[in-house]
């Protein structure tokens, strides 16, 4: 008959196990202590207090951003609104400034008109009036109740002395453009063989030697002529 060895089981395996484990082991003793469900309560409780507070906090945040919200979205609104105003004033300002411009062309084309109307019916004004007064003659220098004698010649001298003067009775635009001519008339008296008058109601006209005519209404142009083609 065999005999079966025995198994031996060493005891010291226990006592070999790992620091961690043993560590591990004394913190669930240490936890499962007398202030274990204090510690967990007061826990519980600062956490639900600071879950309350940011809870708090938060909709306070929210309820501030949907007041700003709707404070931007006023300004904007009434910002939008004055912009249209704004657009709108300047679009009518526009068409009234257009409207405005194009009364002020229209006016000024008017007026332009009427001065060139003005203008065209004064120099008939002046015309008629003077060839109205083509006929008359301004005596100057006779006294009271010496009017026998006869006009013949543009000045008269009576036997006391006294000269009478016999002029055309031009107006007195027509006197002031044939005055202008003065000078020309002197500078042509002393041109020999040359023919001049002084046709209504202001034009110089030459007749040279050979029987060229000239005429000039300008007496700039009437003595640049004389200088250069009569004065040697």
């Amino acid at each position: 008959m065999s005999k079966v060895p025995w198994k031996t089981t060493d005891t010291r395996a226990s006592s070999r196990a790992s620091p961690e484990a043993n560590a591990v082991t004394s913190t669930a003793v240490l936890d499962r202590g007398p202030g274990h469900d204090a510690i967990l309560q007061a826990i519980a409780e600062l956490r639900s207090e600071l879950l309350s507070k940011a809870e708090t906090q938060s909709a306070e945040i929210r309820n501030q951003v949907d007041q700003l919200r709707a404070v931007l979205k006023l300004a904007n609104d009434n910002a939008n609104a004055r912009s249209e105003a704004l657009d709108k004033r300047v679009v009518a300002l526009e068409s009234a400034a257009d409207s405005h411009s194009d009364r002020i062309a229209t006016l000024e084309r008017d007026m332009a008109n009427v001065r060139t109307e003005v203008a065209t019916q004064k120099a008939r004004s002046e015309d008629l009036e003077a060839r109205s007064r083509r006929n008359n003659l301004r005596i100057t220098g006779i006294k009271e109740r010496r009017e026998d004698g006869k006009r013949v010649m543009k000045q008269l001298t009576m036997g006391d002395g006294d000269k009478i003067r016999i002029q055309p009775d031009y107006t007195q635009a027509v006197a002031k453009q044939r005055a202008e001519f003065n000078e020309v008339r002197g500078l042509l008296r002393t041109c020999e063989g040359i023919r001049y008058g002084l046709w209504y109601p202001a034009e110089m006209r030459i007749t040279t030697s050979d029987g060229v005519h000239t005429s000039f209404k300008d007496p700039k142009q009437a003595r640049d002529f004389i200088m250069k083609n009569l004065k040697h």
